[in-house]
């Protein structure tokens, strides 16, 4: 454990419950008093805001009654909702006979062929069928060569159905990433995903970890992140350690399918692969 002495001050008396005790190896040898100076005392104040907010909320089962008897009875000083009978459907109007329609006349009977005599041919009809013209087979052969052309696309494009194949789910550990979040992440951003104010970001609908390109979380988890950032107009000052060197590529893909399914979040998730190829990128 490293030695802080920046954080205290040497006094000649101190006030009642202000000295620090110091073991009598280690203590001042002209008899001065330590105490805290305003480095340590804000240091004190930050470590006590770290402490993990409450988790209390009525379950929402209790309200679920409250509301049903509310809606029941009305609000208090007026009068319960009466219900209000539906209104019958109206008769059907009688059916008007319908109307007699005549019998059709038979047609006159059509001379069979027997009685029809043939009909001797023209001088001036042609005896054999006029030659197609040399346009008129043009136009015949580019619209087999159009439909053949089309019917290829056609066979060539996948379709709807193929083309639009849902990727794979991907499978993780869940109970691996809730306990690697409680034991690497949640002493900053809280067991809630809310964050400290001003200190830690909250993971609660954040953009980086609801974006659909999971690349920048990856990174973030992987090799950390300067403090600075601003978020929905906070600043949040503490940096984000990298965890490349105290987690697997499988302890990663499962913390960061936590933070992106938990709490309300629904983001794309992630596979250890992924990570590992982060990983191979480097920074």
């Amino acid at each position: 454990m490293p030695a802080y002495p920046w954080l205290f001050d040497r006094v000649a008396d101190a006030p009642p419950g202000k000295a620090v005790p110091v073991p009598a190896a280690f203590a001042p040898k002209d008899g001065s008093k330590v105490v805290p100076n305003a480095r340590g005392e804000a240091l004190v104040a930050y470590l006590l805001s770290l402490k993990q907010v409450s988790l209390t909320a009525a379950p929402a089962a209790e309200a679920a009654p409250a509301a049903a008897t509310s809606a029941a009875t009305g609000a208090p000083g007026t009068a319960p909702a009466t219900e209000v009978p539906a209104a019958a459907p109206p008769a059907a109007a009688p059916e008007a006979p319908a109307a007699e329609t005549p019998a059709a006349e038979p047609a006159a009977a059509e001379p069979s062929a027997a009685e029809v005599p043939a009909a001797e041919p023209s001088a001036a009809e042609p005896a054999a069928a006029e030659p197609v013209t040399q346009g008129a087979a043009a136009a015949t052969t580019g619209s087999a060569t159009t439909e053949a052309a089309t019917a290829e696309a056609a066979a060539a494009e996948p379709t709807t159905a193929e083309a639009a194949q849902p990727a794979a789910p991907v499978e993780w550990d869940e109970a691996l990433g809730e306990s690697t979040f409680m034991a690497s992440c949640a002493a900053c951003h809280q067991a809630t995903g809310q964050g400290i104010v001003g200190a830690f970001p909250p993971l609660v609908g954040n953009a980086v970890v609801g974006a659909d390109d999971p690349a920048e979380h990856i990174a973030t988890v992987l090799y950390g992140k300067p403090g600075g950032g601003v978020i929905d107009g906070v600043t949040y000052t503490s940096p984000m350690p990298p965890f490349a060197a105290q987690l697997s590529d499988e302890q990663i893909a499962a913390v960061i399918n936590h933070e992106r399914t938990s709490w309300g979040n629904s983001a794309t998730l992630v596979t250890p692969d992924a990570v590992a190829a982060a990983r191979k990128a480097g920074q």
